[in-house]
């Protein structure tokens, strides 16, 4: 089978002044390279966990606050285990 999806982000003042009801909200925003090789992270995730500590930052959150993490693996088996190495 086959699916799509389709995310369509609005400014929350926006929605509000439509009548929308704001259902999320992204706080804060991580992005790094850690320059390991071209097409691959550093196989202890500190650059995946680097991108972590400074979304955390752009949200001036604390890491208990944190209700999800929208990763970009490849869903490779090599890519999981480096997102979770950079969740610990």
């Amino acid at each position: 089978s086959e699916g799509g999806v389709a995310l369509i982000l609005e400014r929350a003042g926006d929605a509000r002044a439509r009548g929308a009801t704001v259902l999320a909200e992204i706080a804060g925003v991580g992005i790094t390279n850690d320059a390991f090789r071209l097409a691959r992270n550093a196989p202890d995730g500190r650059g995946l966990a680097h991108a972590i500590r400074s979304a955390v930052a752009s949200a001036e959150a604390d890491p208990k606050d944190v209700d999800l993490v929208m990763s970009g693996a490849a869903c490779t088996k090599e890519d999981e285990v480096l997102e979770q190495a950079a969740l610990r």
